[in-house]
């Protein structure tokens, strides 16, 4: 819904005008942007996503006895998500991650590993992500889209670079240098409608989360007999 949301507003440009209706299909001006080199509504702007956020490198190395809600590559391919780790099996320093960045993977960008970080405590993030600080929250929503969308990935993957395919890398500074339509009203209006789809699939991620942990405390228990599925109904 949300990719479909974002392609009517921000590519054929039929967000709601002030009457309710499909800005370009009702007749809206469109003018010529040079810095896009294609039209956009008028009153829009080109602007790239380093105008919108910053990006963050605050790290840590995390402590032993610690667990941590863990956004890596392997966590993110297996559920989209984070996983909860201990800080005695992370190997090395991570970015410290907070409610409301955006991180997307600089590794082989065509995979498209975005993700919103929700609320949590203890969270941390692989290098291999840039983490983006919106500059107004209530943009967020936006600018998830932006890095979600089929020619931001286009752009991402051609611009990457490395050794073998499988090992490619999008510079962070060629990647902030993106550039987008921009209106600050209806930016904002679209992101909070995004914001409320979000909120309910990070609510289901972080469950995910929680089950596969104690999935995999339990497996090996019931692997070498300390605990049995059918313990409780043999005490009876």
């Amino acid at each position: 819904m949300a990719k479909q949301l974002y392609d009517y507003w921000f590519v054929q440009f039929d967000f709601p005008n002030e009457e309710g209706k499909p800005y370009k299909s009702s007749g809206g001006a469109m003018v010529w942007n040079e810095k896009l080199k294609r039209e956009i509504p008028q009153g829009w702007s080109g602007v790239s996503l380093k105008d919108l956020a910053l990006t963050s490198r605050n790290a840590i190395t995390p402590v032993e006895n610690e667990v941590y809600q863990h956004f890596s590559i392997p966590s993110f391919d297996a559920c989209g998500s984070y996983s909860l780790d201990n800080g005695s099996d992370i190997k090395s320093d991570k970015f410290v991650l907070q409610k409301g960045q955006l991180l997307v993977s600089k590794l082989n960008p065509w995979f498209n590993r975005v993700v919103w970080v929700p609320k949590g405590t203890n969270m941390i993030g692989s290098t291999e992500f840039v983490v983006l600080n919106p500059n107004n929250e209530s943009e967020s929503g936006y600018i998830y889209s932006v890095i979600k969308s089929p020619k931001f990935i286009a752009y991402c993957s051609q611009a990457a670079t490395g050794t073998s395919h499988s090992q490619r890398r999008v510079s962070p500074d060629v990647l902030m240098a993106f550039k987008v339509g921009y209106e600050q009203g209806v930016v904002q209006k679209y992101g909070c409608l995004i914001e409320k789809i979000q909120k309910q699939q990070a609510e289901l991620l972080s469950e995910i989360a929680i089950l596969t942990k104690q999935r995999d405390e339990l497996l090996p228990l019931l692997m070498n007999g300390q605990a049995s599925v059918n313990y409780h109904l043999s005490a009876c």
